[in-house]
């Protein structure tokens, strides 16, 4: 229909009018005021239009029609309109524009009663075509919500599934890349790309014409693309041949853009991909990849795709119908239709014998009421997993030029995790990390980190153990024992347990970031304290010490007797050589002796200088006596633990002790392959040991540590077991040495270049910032020592034992006054036999009296 032929026939209808007016008498009722904002004026556009509605046939209403031709893409533009259309009393505003944008206008205009309807493109001018188009089914499984309800508050003009809650609009940054073209799929793919911040993404689709299409709009958009033709949909090798082109996106592009027929989408979804776990790109494909898939039809994929069991978790499907593609410009006569239509319906439908105002209002209220259009927006749904299987639901929807509404993540699933999916885990039994119960159950530090993990990626897990038991050595072909060899053979999906990190290990594997750091110790029984109590009286001074002492005592002696040799005081004396005084060595050394153990003496100087020295002999023997008798005290009632040897070198070093470790652990590896001189010291004198004793490499903690207990055996093993393996024996009878080295960080074990590491990365130290690790360890370490009590201060009884050194002392000193009195009579008979002997009585006598005088 031209301009010439609406207007000939607006003539016909206005001439008809007015005769039937004028037959009746009747003069028009009411007069609505309508403004249509609409876009540019292309050819020829009036500025103002009556349109006459019969009523019955006392009754016409009449519509005023005042049209406004603006840049609807301005919002603000549209607003200035809007509000000067207030001051020309316009009962109602149709805004006539296919728009991205909602605009509040009971908000951005609160002084303005007007009432605004925005109104989208018709689907035809024939009536019976619009009816076809139900506003309660508006694109599929959604529904269509008015502008306005019954408060005349304006709402949100979009299309809504039944059972969704109000979406919030949400813009977009990634649309800023791509500007909407006139193909509605290329401006919707390029959108949401955007939309969701792809750098890249795998173009799969099922005709050339649509492949060269989005991978086009993608291109201009700054995605990288690769793309590809769907296989056969009908071929028994099409998984084979759809999942060996998506291995070539998996691990630089996981993001998967499908466009296909409906028929095509069943076929990728309707059942589960049978991928092994030992192909470890394809088994995590499930999880790290996202697929938007477009497709075609009159319904939802709700509605289409049912009883979907497909493995993959984030999976969204736009449903595109035909009628999305029908462009329908806005058409004056179609206005004019749909005003005459509602005039005409108010004037069948009411007696009007009421006020004015009572006209108008349901002539407005039809006039939303008959309302229809063709739905701009389609639903955007998500594939998620239920209780009671895979269904649908609508996490947004978009319109044709890319315009994205979402209330949220277009991929829910992405933050469930794992979305409950069971994983065998592998685990080793080791105190208190992991503790095996009956009936294949476990606890401890590590299964309570493994609980945590599942319900924070929401996954389940089963746990098994390696056959051999061992944790994981590497042979000579490159392959691993234990744990680390189910890894490598990809038999589980995790390994929790006390699992080190190791170079060799990480060739074949990848570890998370480390949850636990252990040293490793030399543990040893400690020695018996009574073996050395002999040693008390001489033990609270080193060797060195006593030395010093001993070499001090007559060299002081000596200079003593020498001061009052030569000092001139004694000179006028007569006969002093008879006399016995410290001038004597024999007689100041004694003197001094007795000094040191605080004892007096017979003899004194009288010379300044004699005095001099001894006063700081004295001074000397304070200081000594008084470190001695706190030393003793101390040796008395603490026991003092002498370990035979306190390092690593120490114990290479001997002979007496023989050392062992766990077998199949990563010690193995380090200590064969180790280039230090005191490891390679450690590794031959295991293999040597080895050979007559196997033992020395058992699985086995506790076969280990009943040899340290049997006697000259060193366990060497990481701190944590050893500690709590003393802690929980009563006998207290095993000590840590010193020196501590090859520190172990504990980590869990997962597939090498596996997608999830970096997953359980952010949870671990998630982990670590919670405090979480030190709540386990207060719950599996032992509370207190068993051997608490021998610390707690307390008064001790000296036994025999501690003081037998005393008794020794003792014996010594009478064997050796035997010994000296036996050398005195043995040189008093060999005087006798030379006749130089002297009657014992005389010098006894004349001593007496000389000492008197």
């Amino acid at each position: 229909m031209n301009m010439t032929q609406f207007w000939h026939e607006m003539y016909s209808v206005t001439i008809g009018l007015i005769l039937l007016t004028s037959v009746t008498g009747q003069e028009d009722i009411v007069l609505l005021k309508l403004g249509v904002v609409t876009g540019p004026c292309q050819v020829f556009c009036d500025e103002q239009t009556i349109i006459k509605g019969v009523s019955g046939l006392n009754y016409v209403i009449s519509a005023k029609i005042t049209w406004t031709y603006v840049d609807v893409s301005e919002p603000y533009l549209v607003l200035n309109t809007v509000n000067r259309m207030k001051d020309s009393d316009i009962d109602l505003v149709l805004l006539l524009a296919d728009v991205d944008y909602y605009m509040n206008f009971s908000s951005l205009l609160p002084d303005n009663q007007t009432n605004v309807l925005q109104w989208a493109t018709p689907s035809s001018a024939n009536k019976d075509d619009t009816d076809k188009v139900s506003l309660n089914n508006c694109g599929s499984s959604s529904t269509f919500r008015s502008l306005v309800d019954n408060n005349e508050e304006t709402v949100l003009n979009r299309c809504r599934t039944e059972i969704q809650t109000d979406f919030y609009y949400i813009a977009d940054e990634g649309r800023g890349h791509h500007k909407p073209t006139e193909n509605a799929l290329v401006d919707i793919v390029a959108s949401l790309a955007g939309h969701l911040k792809w750098s890249s993404t795998f173009v799969l689709t099922d005709k050339e014409q649509n492949l060269d299409a989005v991978v086009h709009g993608l291109s201009v958009a700054g995605v990288s693309v690769m793309d590809g033709m769907m296989p056969d949909i009908f071929s028994p090798r099409f998984e084979r041949d759809f999942l060996a082109m998506i291995d070539f996106a998996l691990r630089d592009m996981p993001n998967i853009t499908i466009v296909c027929s409906m028929e095509c989408v069943k076929t990728l979804l309707k059942k589960p991909f049978s991928i092994a776990r030992r192909e470890v790109q394809r088994y995590a494909m499930r999880h790290i990849t996202r697929w938007l898939i477009v497709t075609f039809g009159d319904h939802s994929a709700a509605d289409q795709l049912t009883d979907i069991e497909t493995n993959l978790d984030n999976v969204v499907v736009i449903v595109l119908p035909d009628t999305f593609f029908r462009k329908s410009p806005f058409k004056v006569e179609d206005v004019q239709t749909y005003i005459q239509g509602v005039l005409s319906d108010i004037g069948s439908g009411y007696n009007i014998s009421e006020y004015n105002t009572t006209i108008k209002d349901l002539t407005l209220a039809k006039f939303f009421s008959n309302n229809k259009a063709v739905c701009q927006w389609v639903a955007i749904e998500a594939l998620m997993w239920t209780r009671t299987g895979r269904k649908f639901a609508t996490v947004g929807h978009v319109r044709g030029s890319g315009r994205i509404l979402t209330s949220g993540d277009i991929f829910p699933n992405a933050k469930f995790g794992f979305n409950g999916r069971e994983l065998l885990v592998s685990t080793n039994v080791w105190y208190p990390f992991v503790t095996k119960h009956e009936n294949m159950t476990f606890s401890g530090f590590c299964i309570d980190m493994l609980d945590h993990l599942a319900v924070s990626l929401n996954f389940t897990y089963h746990l098994t153990m390696p056959g051999d038991g061992a944790w994981g050595t590497e042979f000579d072909n490159g392959s691993f024992s234990g744990m680390v060899g189910q890894m490598q053979r990809n038999e589980v999906d995790l390994l929790i347990a006390p699992l080190s990190i190791q170079t060799n290990r990480e060739a074949i594997m990848d570890f998370s970031y480390p949850y636990f750091f252990e040293p490793t110790v030399i543990i040893l029984k400690k020695p018996d304290p009574s073996d050395t109590k002999w040693r008390t009286l001489i033990d609270p001074f080193t060797t060195t010490v006593l030395i010093c002492i001993g070499i001090s005592l007559p060299t002081v002696s000596f200079i003593m007797c020498m001061l009052e040799y030569l000092s001139p005081y004694y000179r006028g004396l007569p006969d002093r050589a008879s006399m016995r005084g410290l001038h004597h060595f024999s007689d100041a050394f004694w003197y001094l002796y007795g000094a040191l153990l605080t004892q007096g003496g017979e003899h004194m100087s009288d010379a300044v200088s004699g005095r001099t020295l001894l006063s700081f002999w004295w001074l000397f023997c304070i200081v000594m006596m008084a470190t001695y008798s706190g030393n003793l005290i101390a040796f008395l009632t603490v026991t003092k633990e002498k370990l035979p040897f306190d390092t690593l070198s120490g114990m290479v070093n001997q002979d007496v002790y023989r050392w062992g470790m766990i077998g199949g652990t990563a010690f193995i590896d380090i200590l064969k392959n180790t280039q230090q001189d005191v490891f390679q010291q450690l590794w031959s004198g295991l293999v040597r040991f080895n050979r007559t004793d196997k033992d020395i490499l058992s699985y086995d903690p506790e076969v280990h540590i009943s040899k340290v207990l049997s006697g000259n055996y060193v366990f060497l093993g990481d701190k944590t077991y050893t500690e709590i393996t003393m802690r929980n024996r009563s006998e207290c009878d095993m000590v840590i040495a010193k020196e501590e080295f090859l520190p172990l960080q504990y980590a869990i074990g997962l597939p090498n270049n596996s997608p999830y590491t970096r997953l359980f990365d952010d949870e671990i130290l998630s982990i670590h910032e919670s405090g979480l690790l030190q709540i386990w360890k207060l719950k599996h370490w032992p509370k207190r020592s068993m051997c608490y009590g021998s610390m707690v201060p307390e008064a001790t009884i000296v036994s025999l034992i501690d003081i037998q050194s005393a008794f020794y002392l003792i014996g010594i000193g009478i064997v050796v006054a035997v010994t000296v009195l036996t050398c005195e009579c043995g040189y008093s008979y060999w005087k006798k036999r030379k006749g130089r002997n002297t009657d014992t009585t005389e010098v006894i006598h004349k001593y007496t009296i000389h000492s008197i005088t």
